[in-house]
């Protein structure tokens, strides 16, 4: 896990340094439909980096072993996982911090009531539900599922699962 949170915080520096590639907004308008690319595009450079990893790296070990329309709806929901994290535009610091303190003091940190962190606490916990309010009138039924319980790990869904290990590996 150490690992993996290493790279995310590399690659959440580099983003900084980035852009969308003309390869990756031909991808996106692959898959997204115009009001879904609207929303995607307010994430931070960051959040739009690790989205497309994450699919690509699900299109990269799933293409040949499930159904093209399971891979499509992956895919989407992959993209769009961490779209409800637009509402609270987290920097790389607040974002580092916010991952440091949930794995020190896990669910206490819901408990801290200090502005401007209380809101900033409040979306890093309920970007799920946040991201499926946000998507309800433009996206599909199974795609609002994923996003909305992508960190819920009591549900025994295999693609909510496989959406929960390529968010945490990238």
């Amino acid at each position: 896990m150490l690992k993996y949170r290493i790279r995310q915080l590399i690659r959440a520096f580099m983003a900084y340094f980035s852009n969308i590639s003309y390869n990756d907004n031909m991808y996106l308008k692959k898959y997204l439909n115009y009001e879904q690319l609207n929303l995607f595009n307010e994430l931070s450079m960051y959040e739009k980096k690790h989205s497309l990893y994450i699919a690509r790296d699900i299109e990269n070990n799933y293409r040949n072993n499930i159904s093209d329309r399971e891979l499509e709806i992956l895919i989407k929901a992959s993209l769009l996982h961490d779209v409800g994290k637009i509402k609270s535009k987290l920097n790389l610091f607040d974002r580092v911090f916010l991952v440091i303190m949930n794995g020190l003091i896990k669910d206490n940190l819901k408990k801290i009531k200090i502005r401007p962190l209380e809101y900033k606490i409040y979306v890093y916990y309920n970007h799920g539900e946040i991201g499926y309010e946000l998507l309800k009138n433009c996206s599909e039924d199974e795609i609002l599922y994923l996003v909305r319980y992508h960190h819920n790990k009591c549900l025994n869904d295999y693609k909510l699962k496989i959406l929960q290990k390529f968010d945490e590996r990238n």
